[in-house]
């Protein structure tokens, strides 16, 4: 069968049953929560005790168990993002002319999608997006995935939420073409990674679930949509991703 097709019945027979983990992962944290009331108060009368024939004792097990519950949800979550790393990396490919649409709007919802892990990284995100702009003709859906992995890698790059990231669109003025920047203050990159960050399945995070994908596909679709990717850094600095898109010409 046809790569894409191939692998979507994989990740259909993986996600069944991942999904069935999350699921049941976040099930067992609502229980938790109500349970160890009760234990808590048997802890009060009693002392403490060992659980389920752990060598643990429950003042321990009542730390850690949270902490094992979000590890396996967690875990299916990292699970779930690599299907789906794996099935827009065989989707690749434009699908027809596209549409037209606003590179800002796409901004906009793509940090929407991320609001929650936005707030989780950084206190300082700052939007200069150029107004009357003119349009892009392609996938609304695809260009956002570009941002929302351009922006992922700022966010996971940054060692503290006083460190910025600014995204900005302006217009070339000699071409005319579109151009998206996002600029971070996270650890940056020396030259040796830099130049092998678009290379599938390499990646400097594999250890928490990177699968080096993520620039590979969205170099692949702004090439789709005829415009380029670029990058600079510097480590202990930051990074600047550069997106140059052709405008819709009359």
């Amino acid at each position: 069968p046809p790569p894409d097709i191939l692998v979507s019945c994989v990740a259909h027979e993986i996600n069944n049953p991942n999904n069935c983990i999350l699921h049941n992962a976040q099930l067992v944290a609502q229980i938790w929560e109500d349970t160890v009331q009760v234990l808590d108060e048997y802890y009060q009368e009693h002392g403490d005790f060992s659980l389920g024939g752990l060598e643990l004792p429950f003042a321990e097990v009542r730390t850690i168990m949270p902490r094992l519950i979000a590890g396996i949800a967690d875990g299916s979550c990292r699970i779930r993002n690599i299907i789906d790393s794996f099935k827009a990396y065989a989707r690749t490919g434009c699908d027809g002319p596209g549409v037209l649409f606003s590179i800002n709007s796409v901004i906009l919802s793509a940090l929407s999608l991320l609001r929650e892990q936005i707030s989780r990284c950084t206190d300082e995100i700052a939007l200069n997006l150029q107004d009357h702009l003119p349009p892009l003709r392609g996938s609304v859906q695809r260009m956002e995935q570009v941002v929302v992995n351009l922006l992922t890698n700022a966010l996971e790059s940054l060692p503290s939420r006083q460190a910025s990231i600014v995204l900005s669109t302006s217009l070339a003025a000699e071409t005319g073409d579109l151009i998206l920047t996002i600029r971070d203050e996270g650890c940056g990159m020396d030259q040796d990674t830099l130049e092998r960050i678009t290379e599938p399945f390499f990646s400097t995070r594999k250890d928490s679930g990177g699968t080096g994908l993520g620039l590979y596909i969205t170099r692949m679709i702004v090439h789709e949509h005829g415009g380029q990717l670029l990058f600079s850094s510097e480590p202990g600095v930051g990074t600047l991703a550069t997106v140059v898109l052709p405008r819709e010409r009359d």
